[in-house]
């Protein structure tokens, strides 16, 4: 996939991660304003996190991307042009969400 798509539509991303996951990926979630997507009755096959700063947040998923480890990252935050290179790379998707 190999893009950043920006949503202001919970479900929408909601669906984009059952996708993944029902497909056998892993979806990561890392959101320093709250939940994006619930995380009631998901698979282990989604990782959460709430980081407490925006430096923490990009850090994590930094590291996610490079990984290669997920499939697709929904943030609440721009990521940087290094991890949008890295995500190319890696194939991972990117989701910023906008309220």
């Amino acid at each position: 996939m190999n893009k950043l798509s920006i949503s202001h539509d919970v479900s929408e991303i909601t669906a984009s991660v059952d996708a993944v996951v029902a497909k056998g990926g892993v979806a990561a979630v890392i959101s320093r304003k709250g939940d994006i997507v619930s995380n009631e009755n998901r698979s282990t096959k989604v990782l959460f996190s709430r980081p407490e700063t925006d430096e923490q947040a990009m850090d994590i998923v930094e590291m996610l991307v490079r990984s290669g480890a997920v499939d697709l990252v929904v943030t609440d935050f721009v990521p940087s042009a290094a991890v949008m290179g890295n995500a190319k790379r890696t194939g991972t998707e990117i989701v910023l969400f906008h309220s």
